[in-house]
């Protein structure tokens, strides 16, 4: 039987306040693609806009089905819009989901321990690096986890209802949000949620509450969210969609020793602090508290202490046991470590606290502060030496050095209490830094493919062929978004020979499969090199065959 209704305690805090967080979802969404997994979706959107085929995703022409299209659909959808395709706009909808993340965290935070809790959450989480970077860049990540984060908000809204239609509809709004997130990102968004609940249920000694999560309704609303497409793309794929979705990308990724992305079960240790930067100086003690709390004033206290810790430690172990792992797999998690920060920084997980909790908090916000400081004196030094945008930066440096001076007054008067929203604020300054111009050309300069984009509207120039030989999904869709088409992929070395006869053809090759069929005796000694453009991860070079090799 569910438990009697909670509710937030009442406050003066006002949810207007959430807009602050506006300029974190507006700022820093136009630049190039970014990383190595935007290219491969924006181009899988480009095509499906000039397709029009908007059940299977396709990548260079081929079906590309290892995701559902949720993130696809919303960037085509753009394109849609602008009538035509644009790097600097297929990620709109990523700030979309980022805010409905942000509001489900503002929810829970708030049902669990009061608004100002739940405001605070809500800055933690959307100055949280890992979550700034997927909403703003494209991304199949952020849909599923603002999925997640709705079905895990709305099912402790319903289990805590006294009021049997009230549960009944949160559930059904679950299992829709549920949907939405398999429709992100497949079987993992169906799979998280489920985890965290049945941890909390089975802790609760209430397993039978289970059964209402799958009354009819609820299956059904997440059936006719999901089925369609399911339906659709296997009328055009047969049986291997199942494959693909379900079997590749569920099983293989979890089991597979060679699933792109293998880590050891214990990397997630370590990659929940990477998720969490700059709160990351408060992860020791909140692991502390949610290990060992200090006594709650009241069961329903206790029940949301259970929640949090079911909610994060399910899912956690089950993307532990999984061998694929990377910081972003853990977005999903990131609310419930927001509302879990937020709690011990507004002592909210316990009756009682040492003092050493006190300490760690107050050194904790210095560390946010001079964090902020660094941050706006570091887009200062870049805008110097880039000669651009040092006004914007001398005002964050200014700004940075009074919200120093509000902190060190707040412990002069003992008014420790307001810690919580200074910290927000100090985090909120720092992130703001990362969209001065002069930091952020300095990202996108980083994280772009500016040189090989480069690189390639120079040497192929109209009257020359550009081909791809081993091109990596990312390589395909840089190249794809620039141009507009697919790019014709070389399968052997003997079909690289015919093609560099030709010296109006460019090939796009990586430098290690280059060197491999040297070294092999099987390259074309009369190809030239004629760009090398730098790229970080993996180093690619544009050849053509030479007047010699064409004689040939």
């Amino acid at each position: 039987m569910a438990p009697s209704s909670t509710r937030s305690r009442p406050g003066k805090e006002s949810a207007w306040w959430l807009l602050a967080l506006v300029p974190i979802f507006v700022l820093g969404q136009r630049h190039a693609l970014w990383g190595a997994d935007e290219p491969r979706e924006a181009e899988i959107a480009r095509e499906m806009y000039v397709s029009g085929d908007w059940v299977v995703p396709r990548l260079n022409g081929v079906p590309f089905l290892e995701k559902p299209p949720l993130t696809h659909w919303g960037a085509a959808a753009v394109f849609h819009v602008l009538g035509g395709s644009s790097e600097e706009w297929c990620r709109v909808p990523e700030p979309f989901w980022g805010f409905l993340m942000t509001l489900a965290c503002f929810w829970l935070g708030s049902m669990l321990f009061g608004r100002r809790i739940g405001l605070a959450a809500a800055f933690v989480l959307a100055t949280s690096q890992e979550f700034v970077l997927h909403t703003h860049t494209l991304l199949v990540d952020t849909p599923m986890a603002a999925g997640v984060a709705w079905a895990f908000a709305l099912f402790w809204a319903g289990y805590n209802s006294e009021r049997p239609r009230r549960r009944a509809l949160c559930y059904l709004l679950s299992a829709a949000a549920t949907g939405v997130a398999f429709l992100g990102k497949g079987p993992i968004g169906v799979v998280l949620p489920a985890a965290g609940v049945l941890v909390f249920l089975a802790w609760r000694k209430d397993l039978r509450e289970a059964s209402r999560l799958l009354a009819p309704a609820n299956v059904a609303v997440f059936a006719a969210l999901t089925l369609p497409w399911l339906v659709m793309v296997r009328g055009r794929g047969g049986s291997a969609v199942f494959r693909a979705v379900f079997w590749d990308n569920m099983v293989m990724r979890f089991f597979s020793s060679s699933a792109d992305h293998a880590a050891p079960p214990w990397d997630y240790a370590f990659g929940i602090f990477e998720v969490m930067v700059p709160w990351v100086v408060f992860i020791p003690p909140v692991i502390y508290a949610l290990a060992r709390p200090g006594g709650f004033e009241s069961p329903e206290r206790h029940r949301g202490w259970q929640y949090l810790v079911s909610i994060v430690a399910g899912p956690l172990l089950l993307l532990s046991i999984a061998s694929a792992k990377r910081p972003g797999y853990l977005l999903p998690l990131m609310p419930a470590l927001a509302v879990t920060i937020a709690a011990w920084l507004g002592s909210a997980l316990g009756r009682t606290e040492a003092r050493w909790s006190q300490i760690w908090r107050a050194a904790g916000t210095v560390a946010l502060s001079v964090t902020a400081l660094a941050a706006w004196g570091a887009s200062a030094y870049l805008a110097v030496e880039a000669h651009s945008g040092l006004a914007i930066s001398l005002i964050g440096v200014a700004t940075a050095l009074a919200a120093a001076v509000i902190l060190g007054l707040s412990f002069r008067r003992e008014a420790q209490g307001r810690l919580p929203v200074l910290a927000a604020g100090m985090a909120l300054l720092t992130v703001l830094s990362l969209f001065s111009p002069s930091t952020f050309a300095a990202i996108d300069g980083r994280r772009g493919y500016h040189t090989l984009t480069a690189a390639i509207t120079k040497v192929v120039v109209p009257g020359v062929a550009l081909y791809g030989y081993d091109m990596g999904e990312r390589e395909l869709g840089v190249v794809g978004f620039l141009r507009d088409a697919p790019t014709p992929q070389i399968a052997s070395p003997q079909v690289l020979r015919e093609v560099l006869r030709d010296r109006g053809n460019v090939v796009l090759i990586s430098a290690e499969s280059m060197a491999r069929l040297r070294v092999q005796g099987e390259w074309p000694e009369t190809a030239e090199v004629c760009a090398e453009p730098r790229m970080r991860r993996r180093p690619f070079v544009l050849v053509r065959g030479t007047a010699a090799q064409a004689l040939r």
